[in-house]
């Protein structure tokens, strides 16, 4: 019997090893389906963190590429500012020149003005002396030849 006794507990050694074995490998089992869905949770996370990045990525060329427009923009905004300020400059400048060639041609135009004035007044005095001087010599005609106006009025049927 002692054999017999030796196979039972060596039989109850190897059951309570195989138990122990089945327990060790369901915490294995256990074990490796966790590993596997954290090995899930991590290729997920990997892609969820690749996505961010090529998102991250496409925004920050996107606001560079915003940015470069906006400078550019900027830039031609300046320009414009520029050259309006240039062609207010040159307008400025032409309103002045228009202003004094205005001015010129008023004074010019006074001056013309003045000197027509002036040869008027003379010619008017000169018509005026000349007729004075013409009614002084008719009327010494007059009185040397003792005509008086009623006898100026000429018979144009007689001959003279």
């Amino acid at each position: 019997m002692m054999a017999n006794d030796k196979y039972d507990k060596d039989l109850a050694v190897c059951i309570k090893i195989a138990k122990e074995w089945e327990n060790k490998m369901a915490r294995v089992e256990e074990v490796i389906k966790t590993w596997q869905k954290a090995q899930r949770r991590t290729q997920l996370l990997k892609e969820q963190l690749e996505r961010a990045h090529a998102g991250i990525h496409c925004k920050r060329q996107g606001a560079k590429e915003r940015s470069k427009k906006a400078v550019e923009r900027h830039k031609a905004v300046l320009e414009a500012q520029v050259e309006h300020t240039k062609g207010m400059e040159q307008q400025l400048k032409l309103k002045a020149h228009l202003a004094a060639q205005i001015e010129n041609s008023v004074e010019d135009y006074v001056r013309g003005l003045k000197k027509g004035q002036a040869v008027y007044e003379n010619i008017r005095t000169e018509v005026f002396n000349f007729a004075t001087k013409h009614q002084a010599a008719l009327n010494a005609m007059e009185a040397k030849l003792n005509l008086s106006p009623e006898n100026l009025l000429f018979d144009m049927s007689s001959p003279l």
